[in-house]
């Protein structure tokens, strides 16, 4: 599979794309093809090395902790998920092309549709926004219902 990895650690220079070894499914485990990775704060402490101490990285390492993909295999023991689920997950080796989790990390989610032409009413938390507070007032004061 395709991952992004360190194999020392240092600044952005220090990621390579390439071929990694494919994650291997254990009990209670799902295999995840990742659709979208977070980047976060820990990533790049953990790329630097400032995390070290406690959470040292086995090189050639994939970093990553959160993802957004689609079941693609279920591991023994495993209940609640089927392949083919839309999932988001708070994982680590998120940065490549599949990734397994354990299943007690994993959520389901459905696709929401959101349209900007009617904002929500006043009350929420869009309001506090630049663009809701570029609209006009008779857009913005739509009391809720």
């Amino acid at each position: 599979m395709k991952a992004i990895f360190i194999r020392r650690y240092g600044g952005p220079e220090v990621l390579e794309y390439g071929e990694f070894s494919d994650p291997v499914v254990g009990s209670g485990d799902v295999l995840i093809k990742v659709a979208a990775a977070a980047i976060n704060p820990i990533d790049i402490m953990e790329r630097s090395g400032l995390t070290k101490d406690f959470k040292p990285v086995s090189f050639p390492g994939v970093l990553g902790w959160a993802l957004s993909g689609t079941v693609v295999q279920v591991g023994p023991d495993v209940v609640g998920f089927s392949i083919g689920d839309k999932v988001l997950a708070w994982a680590y080796h998120t940065y490549a092309e599949f990734c397994v989790v354990k299943a007690g990390l994993l959520a389901k989610f459905r696709t929401v549709w959101i349209s900007l032409k009617r904002p929500p009413c006043r009350s929420s938390r869009l309001r506090e926004t630049s663009w809701f507070r570029s609209q006009p007032r008779s857009r913005r004061d739509r009391p809720c219902s």
